[in-house]
């Protein structure tokens, strides 16, 4: 065992000074997250059809697969007309998209471009289910094509080990030079 000798002061400053960088590196090693990115469809193709629409389906979760998660699931995408003609986008949920097709005008999408060629959107799904993209010709009314991306991505919480290791052995070896008898400390049951 080590005997306790003083400490000079400017051991102590430096000494103090390293112990809590590595204590705030300990928690900072503690709380790191990861983007996690999720395809659902990728290049998938929505060509309008003789109702002046087409569509895609595809079911959403509303939260991410982890439990681990420090995020909600938020949905992005892009789509583009390959032609660079115009073309309206909705997302829909079943209820709305049953109005829209019925031909009604009090439909309320999630998200919308109007008279666009390309447009980049995002949301966060309220709610597990079928998610409807459909893209809808404006004047001339041309048949179109878009190509639509759709991902998912979240934030999940993840431990940084190599940056938690490192500062919990700085923390030991500060103490040790210290003088702090670990023996004292942790004792054999």
């Amino acid at each position: 065992m080590r005997e306790h000798e003083g400490i000079s002061k400017p051991s102590a400053i430096i000494g103090s000074i390293l112990l809590v960088l590595a204590l705030i590196g300990v928690i900072y090693a503690l709380k790191t997250t990861k983007t996690v990115k999720n395809k659902v469809v990728e290049n998938g193709s929505i060509t309008t059809e003789d109702k002046g629409y087409g569509k895609l389906i595809e079911n959403i979760p509303p939260t991410a697969p982890s439990s681990e998660n420090v995020s909600p699931l938020v949905v992005k995408g892009t789509a583009t007309e390959i032609l660079g003609r115009r073309f309206n986008f909705y997302i829909f949920n079943k209820v709305n998209f049953d109005i829209f097709q019925a031909g009604e005008n009090f439909f309320v999408p999630i998200k919308t471009g109007i008279n666009v060629t390309s447009l980049n959107f995002e949301f966060t799904p309220p709610y597990q289910g079928n998610y409807y993209f459909v893209a809808s010709t404006v004047e001339p009314p041309l048949p179109r094509t878009v190509i639509l991306t759709v991902s998912t991505e979240w934030q999940t919480r993840e431990i940084n080990w190599t940056l938690f290791v490192g500062c919990t052995i700085l923390i030991v070896i500060i103490l040790w030079i210290w003088g702090i008898p670990f023996e004292k400390i942790i004792k054999p049951r």
